[in-house]
């Protein structure tokens, strides 16, 4: 569960760098991800190498790793079956995780927004 809510915030991430590839005019231009085995924009890779490298310069990996001995004490290697409400705890996180990759990509949208505004007045008042 721990390793799923970390790639979800990469994955949200990425949906971000989707959303704002695709917003830039870069729908088409899609470059191999090995990672995910698929195809993926420019932005959108951009973004996930970028968190991928502030993930390892801030050492949260070491945190996660933690967190993941941490978790064996929590919840011990048994046959006991989890409650109803671990699982609800989870379900909340993922819901926050969404969450948060929606508040992400406002701010690229609107600087995409502002951009493609400015170009479009430029190319507006360019003589023929």
């Amino acid at each position: 569960m721990m390793g799923f809510s970390i790639h979800l915030i990469f994955s949200a991430i990425e949906m971000a760098g989707d959303i704002a590839g695709m917003q830039m005019g870069l729908g088409l231009a899609n470059f191999f991800d090995p990672q995910n085995a698929g195809f993926t924009p420019p932005i959108a890779q951009l973004l996930s190498i970028l968190v991928a490298l502030l993930f390892v310069a801030m050492d949260l990996h070491l945190y996660m790793l933690a967190a993941l001995a941490d978790s064996f004490q929590s919840f011990p290697n048994s046959s006991a079956q989890l409650t109803a409400g671990a699982f609800l705890t989870v379900a909340e996180w993922g819901g926050s995780l969404f969450a948060y990759a929606l508040q992400l990509w406002p701010p690229l949208i609107a600087a995409l927004l502002t951009t493609n505004l400015a170009l479009g007045i430029l190319i507006r008042n360019v003589p023929c």
